[in-house]
């Protein structure tokens, strides 16, 4: 039986292998990403190998969706945050990557109206993380 940190660890990792299949294929950069952020989800060693499989193979959009419930604002800002760094580490973030995110922060209780905020956010939180990898040289 999963505690609640590594239940929502599985739904933040499904999302992120969703966003960095968008396109078609996983870069280094994007598994580098994802396998970062297993190693430090509080996940037990054997859920760890288990999601292994999912940077290897796209969940479906609608799995994923099924898996995300009403969970904390922190959590939130967490798997969106996470969602567009990854869908970032190509150099943009193109439309069918933000498509995916819109209806993910839907999923997790964006509003509409609010998207355009949203997708201002995401981006002002993705380039304050470049500077501080940059200032104090820590991978996210």
């Amino acid at each position: 039986m999963n505690n609640i940190y590594e239940d929502l660890s599985i739904i933040q990792i499904k999302v992120l292998s969703l966003i960095a299949w968008v396109d078609g294929e996983i870069t280094r950069e994007e598994e580098e990403f994802y396998n970062n952020i297993l190693q430090i989800s509080p996940c037990s060693e054997e859920t760890k190998k288990s999601l292994q499989k999912w940077i290897k193979q796209s969940p479906k959009l609608s799995e994923v969706l099924d898996s995300v419930t009403s969970v904390s604002k922190e959590i939130v800002i967490s798997v969106l945050r996470n969602a567009y760094a990854i869908a970032a580490t190509d150099g943009n973030v193109n439309d069918k990557e933000m498509e995916i995110i819109d209806k993910i922060s839907q999923k997790l209780g964006v509003k509409e109206e609010h998207m355009e905020a949203l997708h201002t956010w995401l981006e002002l939180s993705y380039q304050v993380e470049l500077i501080e990898t940059k200032l104090f040289n820590t991978k996210f």
